[in-house]
C-alpha cells in the first residue's frame, strides 16, 4: 500500500493537520493554499513562539531581555499544543511548523508529550539544501529580519528526519512527504493527492491567489515578503534569482544536511 493510500485511510475530517518542514522550503506558499479557506483555521509556525521566546524556550538565539519584551514571551509548548488540538474558531486546524522547534538538539529531547502525536495528522515538506540553506543564510544577516547571524543548527533537516521516524514508529504508518521542487512543477496533481490524503476537498482555484499582506505572517518580519507578493506556487518576482557565492559555512552546512534530505526524499510522493 502506498504512503498516500495508507495516510488517506488514517485521516479524518476532524484531525488537526500538521505540515512539518525546515526553513525556506516553500512551506509558506503551501500555507497560502489553506489560509483563505473558510473551513480551515491556519496557524503559522506556532511552536516557534515557545522555541524562541517562551518561558520554556530552547533556543539561545535571543537574550532574556529580548524574549521578555516579545509578545509571545508567555508561550509554552503545552499551551501551543492545546491550541492546535482544539482551535479557536470551531474549524479544522492546519498548521505549518518547523520540526526543529520541537527538540533540544543538544540532548535530542522532544519538547511535547509523545501521546499527543497521535491526536494530530502529520505531513512533511522538504526542499533540497542546495536551495533552502543559501536562502536561509541570506535572510539571517539582519538586513530585513530580526536575526543577526546564520546558525547551521537551525537548518532543520536532522530534526525533521528524527520526527518523521518518530511518527512512523508512533502511528504505524508512513507520513505523506512532498518535495517542494516537484510541487512547483506539478502543483495541481500533488496538491490533489495531498488533499485526498488529509480528507479535504480539493479545488484547482486553491493554487492561485492575489498578492496580499497576510496577517499571520507579521510575526516573522522580513521572511515572507516574496510569498505575500506571489500569485501561486513558483510564481515569485525573484523565482529565478541566482545565489551569490556562498561562504564555507554555508557550503559545509549544505553538505552536512544532504544525507537527511536524501533519506526523506525517498518517501516523497511521486506522480
Amino acid at each position: 500500500m502506498s504512503p498516500a493510500t495508507t495516510q488517506a485511510a488514517a485521516a479524518t475530517k476532524e484531525a488537526t493537520i500538521m505540515l512539518w518542514t525546515h526553513p525556506r522550503s516553500r512551506s509558506t506558499a503551501f500555507e497560502r493554499v489553506f489560509i483563505h479557506r473558510e473551513d480551515i483555521q491556519c496557524f503559522h509556525e506556532p511552536y516557534g513562539d515557545s522555541y524562541y521566546y517562551g518561558q520554556t524556550r530552547v533556543s539561545k538565539r535571543f537574550d532574556d531581555e529580548h524574549c521578555k519584551a516579545h509578545q509571545h514571551s508567555n508561550a509554552t509548548y503545552e499551551s501551543v499544543t492545546q491550541e492546535l488540538l482544539t482551535g479557536t474558531q470551531g474549524k479544522r486546524v492546519f498548521a505549518k511548523d518547523m520540526a526543529y522547534y520541537l527538540y533540544d538538539s543538544e540532548t535530542r529531547k522532544l519538547q511535547i508529550p509523545k501521546d499527543t502525536l497521535t491526536k494530530m495528522y502529520h505531513t512533511f515538506l522538504i526542499r533540497t539544501p542546495e536551495k533552502s540553506i543559501p536562502s536561509y543564510y541570506r535572510l539571517c544577516k539582519g538586513d530585513t529580519t530580526t536575526f543577526d547571524h546564520f546558525d547551521p543548527s537551525e537548518s532543520g533537516y536532522t530534526e525533521l528526519r528524527w520526527f518523521f521516524d518518530l511518527i512512523r514508529e508512533q502511528t504505524g504508518v508512513t507520513p505523506i512527504v512532498l518535495d517542494a521542487e516537484e510541487l512547483v512543477k506539478h502543483p495541481k496533481e500533488l496538491m490533489q493527492k495531498y488533499c485526498e490524503a488529509i480528507d479535504l476537498d480539493f479545488s484547482p482555484d486553491m493554487l492561485e491567489w492575489q498578492p496580499a499582506t497576510v496577517k499571520q505572517f507579521d510575526k516573522w518580519t522580513g521572511w515572507h515578503e516574496e510569498v505575500q507578493q506571489s500569485t501561486g506556487f513558483g510564481q515569485y518576482a525573484n523565482a529565478n534569482k541566482q545565489d551569490d557565492e556562498m561562504p564555507a559555512i554555508v557550503l559545509d552546512t549544505i553538505k552536512a544536511n544532504m544525507p537527511d534530505f536524501e533519506y526523506l526524499q525517498q518517501f516523497a510522493l511521486k506522480l
